[in-house]
This record gives C-alpha cells, structure tokens and sequence, in this order.
C-alpha cells in the first residue's frame, strides 16, 4: 500500500507540475511590422512604427501577453505631420500604445499550419483604455508563430484630437493598423 502511495505521489506531483509549466514567446522586432494608414484633406498618407516590444505566455492552447508600440518610433514621409502626430499623442509623457490580452485560444493555428486568432484584450492610448477585438490570421513557421491583420482606430474613442497643419489640412479621425509580427519561443521559466 506504501508503494502504491509513493508512487501515485509521484505520477500526481508531475502531473501538477507539467500544468504549471508555461510556454515564454517575445516580439521579434526585426522581423515585425507595424504600419498606419489615414488620409488627411488632400491625401492618403501611411506611416510605419519603428519601435514594437511584447510577449505571449502559453498554457495548453491559451495565451497572454501584451503589445506595445513606441510612439516616438512612428514616422510618416512628413516631418512636419510627424512632429503634430507626436503632439497629439503627447508623447513625452505618453510614450507607448499598449495593448494587453488574455485567455486568447491559439488552437486553430495548433492543429494546422493556417488558421485564425480572435485577440481580446484592452488597448490603451493617452491613458485611455478600451476594450479591443482583433481578428488575426495566423500560422506556425518552424518555432515562431506569425500573425498578421487589420483592424480600425478611431483617434476620438482616446479623446485626441486629429492633427491639422496650417489650418488647411486635416488628419482623418479614422486610422487603419496593419500589423504582421513573428513570435518566438523563449526557455520555459517554470521547467527545473
């Protein structure tokens, strides 16, 4: 009877530790991209962000993890736009657009090479946090996971104003994000 309880102290002991093991996945900046699309008065314009960190947990085929983009790190082909882009964000005291989610099944994308992510969480610009749903495509390439999508921001649902230059042109409220970013698999913090 002993025996019998060592040993299922051991299978027991094991298995809890295997539910409490975890999976550490990170942005690959260098091989993400995050872009912005809008048009102003006289034209359409598109911009890239240069600064993009985050990372995923996974348990079993659910994650959580943030985004964040650097708001210094946006730039348009316009320098003048892009030092009225940083004034509306405020972005000396306002450095980051983060976006957090949680319990987010990626087991479409698990059980076959293409599949999609439905990220639900909660975006914040300006210290205003909202509640977002983006609907991503995403597949599995050797060790990393791809994702990539469109979704729309309205610049008034984080009460900033769109810019204006010289009083004549016009910043549309409406922003497209296009997004591809490249996860990573990182060490299993919790393994021994």
């Amino acid at each position: 009877m002993k025996l019998f309880t060592i040993a299922f102290l051991i299978i027991f002991t094991s298995m809890a530790k295997g539910a409490l093991a975890s999976e550490q996945w990170q942005i690959m900046p260098e091989k993400s991209s995050v872009s912005f699309f809008s048009r102003s008065t006289f034209h359409d314009f598109k911009g890239q962000a240069h600064e993009l960190f985050g990372n995923f947990e996974k348990k079993n085929d659910q994650i959580r993890g943030a985004v964040d983009v650097g708001i210094i790190g946006m730039t348009t082909d316009n320098d003048a736009r892009d030092k009225e882009m940083y004034k509306m964000f405020d972005a000396t005291s306002y450095s980051q657009i983060h976006f957090s989610f949680n319990n987010v099944s990626i087991s479409e994308v698990s059980q076959r090479k293409d599949g999609r992510i439905s990220f639900t969480g909660n975006m914040t610009i300006h210290q205003i946090s909202r509640p977002v749903t983006i609907i991503s495509r995403g597949w599995m390439l050797g060790d990393a996971l791809i994702c990539e999508g469109e979704f729309p921001v309205s610049l008034k649902d984080y009460n900033l104003k769109p810019p204006t230059i010289l009083g004549l042109i016009r910043v549309n409220d409406k922003v497209l994000v296009k997004f591809r970013i490249l996860f990573s698999q990182k060490e299993d913090i919790y393994a021994s």
